[in-house]
This record gives structure tokens, C-alpha cells and sequence, in this order.
């Protein structure tokens, strides 16, 4: 099998309103693909097509490499949006009522499951008394009962601490490493998602955008000296008129990153300071998946 999932041109639209166009999705087995856009991008729009929930205005959608069928979402877990519940039930009942529902026989998978998203010992707890964490949590687990070869999971660490986020980051991990199993998830955390994920689709206004490998991405991003200045166009006219540096951005205002002539920083300090610019830090980084992010989408609002 050469792709878990791949989509042609799914477009969707509500109205007079294009919510989707045009995306095209390559996902291999074994992928952690992180699907990322801002609020509004699309995202759970295009899980929801993936998932045979709404239906394309057009395009085309391949699982395993065929068409898919009734029987081909049954190897295919997810979580979309905020988990449903009944308030009422306990959580050993709800795992139950799923189970049956699957055609899982083995009763004791409702525990493993349990233990597996950090939920051991909760079976009799009623839903309706959780926080919105710990059902993300059992929504996970619900997603997992049937072993799906595929998970789909539309931010799944939403209203996690950090603990909890570092809890669900390894347990993703390790259902990749220990079951082959292939996942998509899309997140707002993004430093979260870097950590985990080995190929990244990003979507903005309903478009995909880029598509790429995260080492790939690695490779693209770049060093650079981040300068926190008083007087931003000052000190960019010195960098251009006195050391001739043009390979530049003022990422905000105070704050510049230059991308040439690293190795002589102290001189480009020196060269500020005498042209009347104080300089409050300059330190070395690098491009995270965030500042590429927001390149791509152009800044103005958090994914």
C-alpha cells in the first residue's frame, strides 16, 4: 500500500460560500500528519469530507488506494471537534455501548483503552461530572476501541494541560511506533505539533498552501540573529548604508532578525550602537514551525 489516504481537488461550499477548494492531501502509512490553518481555514471541513460526514461539492477521495466503502471506515478512528456525550452514563458505559457497536467482543479492550489515554481507574465516573480534558481524552479512547489502522483527530489536545499535552503527544508516539498506525491531527498548539508529526499539510483561506515533509521543512528553516533595537528604522538603515546587510526582516516593531553575516554579530552590535541605536539583546535562533507558519499566512492571526 502505498498511501493511507490521498484527496483530488475536494471543494466544498455552503451557500454561496467557498469553504474548501481544491486540496489535495498525500497521507503514507505510518505518517503523523499535522494539519494545520487558522480558525475558520477549513480544517475540520476537509476531516469531515475525509470521513464521509458532508459531502464534496467535487473531488475525489482514495483510502488504502481504492474507493472508499461502508466497510472502509471501520478501519478509520476520529475525533472531530469537541466529543458528544450522554451526561448521565458512566464511562465504562459509553466505551461499552461504542464496543457493541463495532462488533468488538473482547470486553476487557474498554480498561486497556482506558489505561492507554491515562483514564485507569475512571470506568465508573459519570461523563457528564469530567472536564472538557479528560473527555478529550475519552473521546480518544472511544476513537482506539477498534483498533482502526487510521486516526483522525481534530484538535485533541483542546483544553489539555501541559501535562496532559505531553500525555497524548506520547501516546500518539507510541501508537505509531508500536501499532504502525497512521495518524492526522490537526492542532493550534504548533510548537506541540513540531514535536510529534513527521509531514505537515498547511491550509489557509480553504487552500492547501504547502504540503511537505517536517525534515524537509527542518532543512528550509533558517538561523538567524534576533536584534531588540529602540529605533527599528534607524538601525535597518545602519545594517543597509554601513555593512551593507540586505538579507533582512523587521519582525516587529524592535525586533529584527538578519539572516547573513552571523559569524560577526559583535560587529554588527558595534556598528549600531555607534550609529545612535541602543541595543537592548541580540541573540542566535532558528525558524520554528510557528514563524513558518506565519510566513506562509502572513502573521496577522494564530492558527
Amino acid at each position: 500500500m502505498k498511501y493511507i489516504l490521498r484527496s483530488y481537488g475536494l471543494t466544498k461550499k455552503y451557500g454561496t460560500r467557498l469553504i474548501v477548494e481544491d486540496v489535495n492531501l498525500a497521507v503514507e502509512p505510518g505518517d503523523i500528519y499535522g494539519f494545520l490553518g487558522q480558525n475558520g481555514a477549513g480544517k475540520t471541513t476537509v476531516f469531515r469530507m475525509l470521513l464521509g460526514l458532508v459531502k464534496p461539492l467535487r473531488g475525489t477521495i482514495e483510502w488504502f488506494d481504492e474507493k472508499p466503502t461502508t466497510a472502509t471506515f471501520s478501519r478509520i478512528g476520529s475525533l472531530i471537534e469537541t466529543p458528544g456525550f450522554y451526561p448521565n452514563l458512566t464511562v465504562h458505559e459509553h466505551l461499552d455501548i461504542h464496543r457493541r457497536m463495532c462488533g468488538v467482543t473482547d470486553i476487557h479492550t474498554i480498561n486497556e483503552h482506558l489505561k492507554l489515554v491515562g483514564m485507569e481507574g475512571m470506568g465508573n465516573q459519570k461523563v457528564g461530572k469530567l472536564s472538557l480534558g479528560t473527555k478529550q481524552r475519552l473521546g480518544i479512547a472511544r476513537a482506539l476501541l477498534h483498533r482502526p489502522d487510521c486516526l483522525i483527530l481534530d484538535e485533541p489536545v483542546n483544553g489539555l494541560d501541559p501535562k496532559g499535552i505531553r500525555d497524548i503527544r506520547e501516546l500518539l508516539l507510541e501508537l505509531r511506533n508500536k501499532r504502525s498506525m497512521t495518524i492526522l491531527i490537526s492542532s493550534h498548539i504548533l510548537g506541540e505539533i513540531g514535536q510529534m508529526v513527521n509531514r505537515i499539510g498547511i491550509i489557509h483561506g480553504g487552500k492547501m498552501i504547502e504540503q511537505l515533509d517536517y525534515a524537509e521543512l527542518q532543512r528550509r528553516t533558517r538561523t538567524y540573529a534576533e536584534i531588540r533595537v529602540n529605533d527599528d528604522g534607524r538601525a535597518t538603515w545602519l545594517l543597509e548604508q554601513q555593512l551593507h546587510i540586505r538579507d533582512y526582516t523587521v519582525w516587529e516593531k524592535g525586533c529584527i532578525r538578519i539572516y547573513e553575516q552571523l559569524e560577526d554579530t559583535g560587529m554588527i552590535n558595534k556598528a549600531l550602537q555607534e550609529g545612535g541605536v541602543i541595543v537592548n539583546e541580540i541573540s542566535l535562533c532558528s525558524e520554528s514551525l510557528e514563524d513558518h507558519f506565519l510566513k506562509l499566512t502572513g502573521g496577522d492571526q494564530k492558527c
